[in-house]
């Protein structure tokens, strides 16, 4: 047995050994021999002075000395100030004195009873706190969950504390003497037991943001990890932390968390999904919150290997973010709404047999966050049996429209610029269905994409005829009267929805008018926070929104429409938008500083481990 635990044995029953002594000899001399009552609680009183003064000797802090002697400090006065021979008198008599004189166990729960409420009134620590002590590493001794889960702890021992004073007032000595250790030990003690591990992870909220300045060693801020951990944002994590410190402080250790649960180890993990290397004095920082850990990886200042998704969710699992993610409800809504009024069409079932893509990207592939996305749709119509084919825009030569009109006098239906748009045009009139996919630049198309539509003027003739709404449209010319179908896909950096609302109208109006070849709009794609999709911190966002990209291409095949909760879904953001932000930032000036482009920081980036492409 260590010191600390006979110290804690001592200071827990000897108080209590006291008080039965004293309350047997309260029940033999009560009455008979009043003086050596007297004396008795005189001794004990005496002994528990010496313990307390035991207890400031060692530093201890165990609060049921003080309390058992509060209650003889009160008896014994209550003993000297009645006169010795009135004690059968008053007991004769009744009231409150002589319940006073025939119940000290109301007298000792009653004291229990105010040491449990008194200290945290007063900015004490709870006295559970003596007894977790051993459950937590000392260095969280001071943090918001330990002293609320102690509260909370405390505050249910004082209402047992009460019901075992109440029980003084039940008839018989049995259920007097009985039924408050019937309640401390089949009810508290199994309850305590419970209640820990349990407030523990319904509390880990209280955590959130905050700073521990009361953490002095790196080593104690990794041990302590576990005791931090928030259980529901850990929902669905598998994974392993290893930890390499250096500097003022070498050692190794790794946490694994797996089924809701946070296991501390020393040593190197076998298999380990993330492996950070710091110095000690950061990541001390960054564990009192003095540093914030995705700002600290940007710069350098630590490094990390394999799965980099696991820094986010490090970050979520043991700091918390009290910020719900953005919802993006009212363009889906309206969207949707579209849908409904007939502004988006559906194509007969397994009528899809060809899709093409007409990309207008001006980055590269890996990089070019719209490429990723609709190649993800081409992967599902692919897997529903359809052929497939993408046309890259930056690498084709087509030229301006200069609006001249011979596409539509001197040279019907032909375009005086002798480039790739033609070819472009012919392959977009063999596809069933055709993909427009851009990046939103200036809240609508592209460039690129702009180009490439606006030479579409030779499939219209000039004349002028109401459309399906009563607005005014040009014809399709005879020799391209096949109806094309189209969907729309498009991504933004911005983290909200609303950015896309300029490009949904125009969508609408070509759409609706005849424009650009007569499109029957099947459906619009949008994705902001598109950066998530080519940075590898974002990984489980990342597989969701490609995994429902591929989803939309099976059903446009398949089904002939998208079913609107999927494309909802491509185009909701579970990333808190200050945090998006926050990361955002500090991507952009790591790129400044360094002076590299912001594609060239995510190549670099999404090489750190091969698996970052993997959906599956």
């Amino acid at each position: 047995m260590t010191i600390k635990r006979f110290q804690l044995l001592f200071f827990t029953i000897t108080p209590f050994i006291i008080f039965g002594v004293f309350q047997f000899i309260s029940a033999a001399y009560m009455t008979k021999w009043p003086h050596t009552l007297r004396t008795g609680a005189s001794i004990c009183l005496a002994v528990l002075l010496l313990i307390i003064a035991l207890q400031v000797a060692l530093r201890d802090t165990h609060y049921f000395p003080g309390a058992v002697t509060m209650f003889f400090v009160v008896w014994t006065i209550l003993l000297y100030s009645t006169p010795v021979g009135s004690y059968g008198h008053i007991i004769e008599e009744g009231g409150p004195a002589a319940f006073m004189l025939k119940h000290p166990q109301f007298g000792l729960y009653g004291a229990l009873f105010l040491m449990a409420l008194a200290p945290p009134l007063f900015g004490r620590p709870p006295f559970t706190c003596y007894f977790a002590a051993g459950m937590a590493p000392e260095a969280f001794h001071r943090s918001r969950l330990y002293l609320r889960v102690n509260l909370v702890i405390t505050y249910f021992w004082a209402l047992l504390f009460g019901l075992c004073a109440a029980t003084q007032f039940l008839p018989g000595m049995v259920l007097q003497s009985a039924l408050p250790f019937v309640l401390q030990l089949a009810v508290g003690v199994p309850a305590t037991r419970f209640m820990v591990p349990f407030l523990q992870r319904k509390l880990a909220f209280v955590e959130h943001q905050t700073t521990r300045p009361y953490l002095v060693r790196a080593y104690d801020a990794v041990m302590g990890m576990p005791f931090i951990f928030d259980e529901k944002a850990s929902a669905g994590v598998n994974t392993v932390f290893q930890f390499r410190i250096h500097g003022d402080e070498e050692f190794s250790a790794f946490l694994t968390v797996k089924d809701g649960t946070c296991v501390f180890s020393d040593g190197e993990a076998a298999h380990p999904d993330c492996i950070i290397t710091s110095p000690a004095d950061v990541w001390l920082r960054i564990a009192r919150g003095e540093l914030d850990g995705a700002a600290a990886f940007l710069k350098r200042m630590y490094t990390a290997e394999g799965d980099l998704s696991c820094l986010i969710k490090l970050q979520e699992i043991f700091q918390g973010s009290a910020e719900r993610t953005s919802e993006n409800s009212g363009l889906y809504a309206a969207v949707n709404r579209r849908a409904s009024d007939g502004h988006h069409v559906s194509v007969d079932p397994g009528s899809i047999k060809k899709v093409l893509v007409i990309q207008g990207s001006p980055r590269g592939k890996g990089v070019s966050n719209t490429d990723i996305l609709a190649g993800e749709f081409l992967m599902g119509c692919e897997d529903a049996g359809a052929e497939t084919e993408t046309v890259y825009l930056k690498d084709k030569n087509i030229r301006h429209c200069t609006g001249c009109f011979s596409c539509w006098t001197r040279t019907p239906g032909s375009c005086v610029h002798d480039d790739d748009a033609a070819d472009v045009m012919r392959m977009a009139d063999a596809a069933d269905l055709v993909v427009y996919a851009f990046p939103l630049y200036h809240f609508g198309i592209n460039a690129l994409m702009k180009k490439y539509i606006e030479r579409t003027l030779p499939m219209l003739e000039p004349f002028l005829v109401p459309s399906g709404d009563g607005s005014t449209c040009h014809p399709i010319r005879e020799t391209r009267k096949k109806k094309r179908y189209a969907v729309f896909i498009s991504v933004c950096g911005f983290p909200e929805l609303s950015h896309f609302e300029p490009l949904s109208a125009q969508i609408r109006a070509l759409g609706s008018s005849g424009e650009a070849g007569g499109m029957g709009v099947v459906a619009e794609i949008y994705r902001p926070a598109s950066e998530t999709l080519g940075i590898p911190f974002y990984k489980k966002e990342r597989r969701r929104v490609l995994g429902l990209a591929r989803e939309a291409g099976r059903q446009v095949v398949t089904a002939g429409k998208i079913d609107s909760p999927v494309v909802d879904a491509i185009a909701r953001v579970e990333i808190p938008v200050s945090q998006m932000r926050k990361e955002a930032n500090l991507t952009w000036e790591l790129c400044i500083r360094e002076g590299k482009t912001l594609p060239q920081l995510q190549k670099e980036m999404s090489t750190v481990r091969s698996d970052q492409t993997d959906i599956t």
